[in-house]
């Protein structure tokens, strides 16, 4: 017990200097940062997510295709560069679809390249990762994810929207496949939406 108020006080007196001094110090661990604030001598604690925007390193991708028929798909290419980029993928539909995520897909043609944002907006940089539509796909590859989107059948459709369960994190120098199948029984309108960080 006397080494643990001991390893107390040694921490008291060490943020007690941080906040002292004139620098802005941040403390980083794996549930967040967490930066000490001179003027106030407040702690102020941010998410990893906001502290990446901040820092100018996500980005998003996002494509609306109208109208696509019963049992037709809406496809993306993704197109990974030297980076290994850490994803998350969000599908919404008219009506109910299905959301599949294939690696290693055979392509013949990438299609038109999607344009990506960085999500501050006072970063113009590009990211080394590349999304396209409609590529030209002679084989899947290895199906990694299914997805079921609700959004009802025929004319019970209401819309609805599918997502990973978390973050994937994607092989460097590799394709991958996001399909979008439409299953309402009716021509829907649906978009995917890719939002990535890439570790450097």
């Amino acid at each position: 017990m006397k080494k643990i108020h001991a390893i107390l006080i040694v921490l008291s007196l060490s943020l007690v200097a941080f906040v002292s001094g004139s620098r802005l110090f941040t403390i980083s661990d794996l549930a967040g940062d967490v930066a000490l604030v001179t003027s106030t001598g407040a702690l102020h604690v941010s998410d990893v997510s906001s502290q990446q925007i901040y820092d100018g390193r996500i980005y998003i991708s996002t494509h609306i295709e109208d109208s696509v028929a019963n049992g037709a798909s809406h496809d993306h290419l993704i197109r990974v560069g030297t980076f290994v980029p850490i994803v998350n993928v969000t599908s919404s539909a008219g009506g109910d679809a299905e959301l599949y995520i294939f690696e290693s897909p055979s392509i013949s043609a990438t299609g038109t390249i999607i344009s990506s944002y960085n999500k501050n907006r006072n970063y113009s940089d590009t990211p080394t990762m590349d999304v396209y539509e409609d590529p030209t796909v002679t084989d899947t590859g290895t199906q990694l994810s299914e997805i079921f989107v609700p959004g009802g059948t025929g004319a019970n459709s209401v819309g609805g929207t599918g997502t990973l369960q978390g973050e994937i994190i994607l092989e460097a120098n590799t394709d991958y496949l996001i399909r979008a199948t439409n299953t309402a029984a009716s021509a829907q309108d649906i978009s995917i939406t890719t939002l990535w960080y890439e570790a450097q």
